[in-house]
């Protein structure tokens, strides 16, 4: 009799350790507040398993080997392919209290990506520029910096910046994108000796480069070893905001790669019911300023939301300027024999060797 008192209680951790709700999440490298995850699991009781994945690759592999989650923060490129697949499920407007609360115009925006808003909804956005030390890059150029691509693609200009550094965000689609685009050109519609010929130039570009990477990049120009470099904007504004040089984020007037990441829920979803529960609270404009403000990207609140507006007095830098969305655009995905092809001239410039630019 003694023993049954023990017995009852193993009981009872037992089943309340197979009664808890548990929610399997994958998405990027800091990419949430802290304190947002924390909250959630506090306020429903529900433990989130929490994965990242490094790149948009490595989500892909994970998915198609049979991972399971419940929630996947996909980059809006991924969808289409993710939505031909059937690796996505259709949300169900009803049952996300907080849709209202998401910029209209980022929804119509993931439209236009073969219906993806109807498999999710958007979350944080940024876009591809210049993260620059302007004291060094002016001296260095004899002049005043413009916002323009032409720091990095002009070679009378890159040689200039060379000697105070340069680098090189590893974002191979989007910097084929870019080069195409300050050419006045169209990655998508150009052919693989077009695609050719811009590789070598990317390669000459590499040559001068001392990094290429997608987080050294921005700890050499907080750290002083580089005077210019392409970048995400969340992790330029972050630099920004750390540092005590006079870093800034340039948003290019010949365009800019728009990035935007995205809530959704996998075919295969053990829990659907509790990722609709997790979404819906970070679209809450509370969470969602708050992981705006914790990753220095930017919100997909409306901008009117009041929440927002707050933010925006105590961190304007958080809340663009809508003349600012003119510049940005989505990058042309090209075809599999472009991707081919220009995967394997970004390997070349990935392998350079890295003693040869110091």
């Amino acid at each position: 009799m003694k023993r049954l008192p023990l017995l009852l209680s193993l009981t009872l951790t037992t089943c309340a350790a197979q009664a808890e709700e548990v929610l399997r999440v994958s998405n990027w490298p800091d990419y949430i507040a802290p304190e947002v995850l924390e909250d959630f699991q506090r306020e429903t009781g529900v433990r989130v398993d929490y994965h990242v994945h490094a790149s948009a690759d490595e989500l892909d592999a994970a998915l198609r080997r049979g991972e399971r989650y419940d929630v996947i923060v996909p980059s809006h490129f991924q969808l289409p392919a993710l939505i031909r697949e059937q690796r996505l499920s259709k949300l169900d407007a009803s049952r996300l209290s907080q849709l209202d609360t998401v910029d209209p115009q980022l929804r119509a925006t993931l439209a236009g990506l073969e219906s993806a808003n109807r498999y999710a909804v958007p979350y944080m956005w940024g876009m591809l520029g210049l993260a620059v030390d302007r004291s060094k890059a002016e001296a260095a150029l004899g002049g005043p910096l413009s916002a323009s691509w032409s720091l990095l693609f002009d070679p009378q200009q890159s040689a200039r910046l060379a000697t105070c550094g340069i680098g090189l965000q590893d974002a191979p689609e989007e910097t084929f994108s870019v080069l195409f685009t300050y050419q006045g050109r169209s990655l998508a519609r150009s052919g693989l000796r077009q695609v050719g010929r811009v590789g070598e130039q990317l390669l000459a570009l590499r040559r001068q480069t001392k990094v290429l990477d997608n987080t050294r990049h921005i700890e050499a120009l907080q750290a002083g070893k580089l005077c210019v470099t392409s970048a995400w904007a969340g992790l330029a504004l972050g630099a920004a905001a750390r540092s005590t040089q006079r870093l800034e984020f340039l948003v290019p007037t010949e365009g800019a790669p728009l990035a935007m990441e995205g809530l959704a829920i996998p075919s295969n979803a053990a829990h659907p019911e509790l990722a609709y529960r997790f979404i819906d609270y970070l679209l809450r404009p509370d969470n969602a300023v708050r992981n705006s403000q914790a990753t220095w990207f930017y919100s997909s609140l409306r901008p009117d939301t009041p929440e927002l507006q707050a933010l925006a007095k105590r961190l304007p830098q958080l809340l663009p300027d809508p003349a600012l969305r003119s510049h940005l655009y989505f990058a042309e995905s090209p075809s599999p024999k472009l991707k081919a092809e220009l995967d394997r001239r970004w390997e070349l410039v990935r392998q350079y060797p890295a003693s040869a630019t110091r």
